[in-house]
């Protein structure tokens, strides 16, 4: 079951007061992506996850906050231009702007995790994510040694989502030649697997822990009988 309520906020920028649905709660189930999304029910209520001001358009988890270096970056030209295209849905270009805003602040693993939360209200609008989820991997490799084994596994779901497939094949080889741990290695070699396979729709991490046997030829061996 999910809840909301109605809160009035006043935008720490620009003074403006507006209402907002704020979430109270969500019951979930199911598996997440392999980029984290959740299953419907908690997607369904992304409209709550950040506060637009509509008259100075700042964006935030929270309008009431806001640093001076937050409050300078609206007025860039990039952040009015993030996310604006043509059929690109409000929600998305939100959660473009934040990412622009994040980006801006040096903020890097949230403008990641902005851009990923605009990809998927592209997918749902059935909408080309290819150019957002290159941007969220290309901020990932920016983070260089930063990134930890989270992240890299993220950015192989965004290169095999966005097409990258024998970039993708390349850095799951790198990352099992170091990685040790299970999970960790079961998501790469999924990941492997479905480049190779030149799949580019969405994988949960209930279908990498427990991949589909394979189709193959049975090949029956006969043993001699003991004399």
């Amino acid at each position: 079951m999910t809840m909301y309520r109605p809160v009035k906020v006043a935008c720490a920028r620009c003074g403006e007061e507006s209402m907002h649905e704020e979430l109270g709660s969500v019951t979930n189930s199911g598996s997440a992506d392999l980029d984290g999304r959740p299953p419907p029910r908690a997607r369904y209520t992304m409209s709550t996850w950040l506060q637009e001001c509509p008259n100075c358009l700042y964006v935030a988890r929270n309008l009431s906050e806001a640093t001076a270096e937050e409050a300078d970056v609206v007025r860039e030209i990039g952040f009015i231009e993030a996310g604006l295209s043509e059929n690109m849905p409000d929600l998305a270009i939100r959660f473009m702007r934040r990412a622009y805003i994040d980006e801006q602040t040096g903020q890097l693993r949230e403008a990641i995790r902005r851009l990923l939360h605009a990809a998927w209200v592209l997918d749902d609008f059935e909408i080309d994510a290819t150019s957002v989820r290159l941007r969220a991997a290309e901020m990932i490799l920016a983070l260089g040694e930063q990134a930890d084994t989270e992240l890299r596994l993220k950015r192989l779901d965004l290169l095999r989502r966005a097409m990258a497939f024998r970039q993708a094949i390349s850095e799951a080889d790198d990352m099992l030649k170091e990685l040790a741990e299970p999970m960790s290695r079961k998501i790469a070699v999924a990941q492997r697997r479905a480049a190779f396979e030149r799949r580019s729709t969405t994988m949960s991490l209930s279908e990498a822990m427990h991949p589909p046997a394979r189709r193959g030829h049975l090949r029956v061996v006969t043993f001699p009988r003991p004399s």
